[in-house]
């Protein structure tokens, strides 16, 4: 049985940076422990074996800061369908642009001071006033149920709290 675990790429930059953070959230903890992973590369976002040399971090050997070339790196893949150095016009975000191009700069004395850096730049980014988006009504919906539910559950509804399973239904969400 195939079972790649190639990603869909390009993808959005929203979708890629939270992929290269939930990765750099587990490289966090090798580095945390004291040992640089050394092995990320474009195997693990399905990249073409033949561009492994163009992920090679520019130093040559394992260390925190090559981790860091390595993740920024794949997520100029991830959104850009190449490599840093062969990506033809960042057509996204410029400050992302600005985060990437800083995580893999040549020299490891550009690059962020550490992963943790440049994971903390990654969720600045996502943060920004305009990622903003509504709610899906449903998304709401559902999200006000299980409160309720954890609430009724927990035995705060009617216990000064104002809330009750009417007072819900009140506002159009159905009640548990």
């Amino acid at each position: 049985m195939n079972r790649s675990r190639s990603l869909p790429y390009p993808l959005s930059e929203d979708a890629a940076v939270a992929w290269t953070l939930t990765l750099a959230d587990h490289v966090l903890q090798l580095h945390r422990a004291g040992r640089a992973h050394g092995a990320l590369g474009p195997h693990l976002a399905g990249a073409p074996a033949a561009l492994e040399p163009a992920f090679a971090v520019p130093e040559g050997a394992p260390s925190y800061l090559a981790d860091q070339f390595a993740l920024g790196a794949l997520l100029c893949w991830l959104v850009t369908g190449a490599p840093p150095g062969r990506a033809q016009g960042w057509s996204g975000s410029a400050e992302l642009h600005q985060v990437v191009l800083r995580a893999t700069a040549p020299s490891p004395d550009a690059r962020f001071p550490n992963l943790e850096a440049f994971a903390l730049a990654l969720r600045r980014w996502r943060a920004r006033p305009s990622d903003l988006t509504p709610v899906r009504p449903a998304v709401t919906r559902s999200l006000a149920h299980h409160l309720l539910t954890a609430a009724v559950t927990m035995g705060l509804v009617g216990g000064g709290l104002g809330l009750s399973a009417a007072g819900v239904a009140v506002l159009g969400w159905p009640a548990p």
